[in-house]
């Protein structure tokens, strides 16, 4: 008997511009497309569910805190990728 994946894949279509300088925005961060879709896919439901977001994805206080601090950036990076492999979604090399 074949089991069920326990992940599923969502399809949508996007400018070939706007594709283009998202892949090279999440590559610039050290980040599949992937991962930051799913990461914006997870704050929007927080968001809807909650009517707010959680102080960890308020991604303006987020930007406000760390600019110009390149370890607190990379260091949240960090933790964004700690919650992808926690949820078993490791980018693919």
């Amino acid at each position: 008997m074949a089991t069920a994946p326990t992940k599923k894949t969502i399809t949508f279509r996007v400018e070939p511009e706007l594709k283009k300088a998202f892949i090279e925005a999440a590559h610039a961060n050290n980040q599949t497309a992937a991962q930051v879709l799913r990461e914006a896919m997870r704050r929007y439901v927080q968001v809807t569910a909650t009517g707010k977001p959680s102080p960890h994805m308020d991604m303006a206080a987020v930007m406000k805190h760390i600019a110009g601090k390149q370890a607190d950036w990379d260091a949240f990076m960090e933790d964004l990728k700690a919650e992808d492999e926690k949820r078993g979604m490791v980018a693919k090399s």
